[in-house]
């Protein structure tokens, strides 16, 4: 991904919520079944690190990109924006 697309995804994700948190409990299948699904449908995400995840925000953005096969875009303060292309959805 280049510099000109990845400011592109940031301005967009600056304009949606998380839709997923990582607590306590960390990163299962499930969660990342989840996940996945979200990707799928709407190829960027936006998920909150709780302050009492075992986690912090960069290992989790690392583990999420790698589990759910997507891209790291940016992770700022407790949150981490990724994003997958979805080659079936048209632009």
């Amino acid at each position: 991904m280049d510099n000109k697309y990845r400011k592109k995804l940031i301005s967009a994700a600056s304009k949606i919520k998380p839709v997923f948190r990582v607590g306590k409990s960390g990163i299962t299948e499930i969660f990342i079944s989840e996940i996945d699904k979200a990707l799928s449908a709407r190829e960027l995400i936006k998920i909150e690190v709780n302050r009492n995840s075992l986690l912090d925000p960069d290992s989790a953005a690392e583990e999420l990109a790698k589990k759910s096969r997507s891209e790291i875009v940016l992770v700022a303060g407790r949150k981490v924006v990724l994003f997958r292309k979805n080659e079936d959805k048209d632009e």
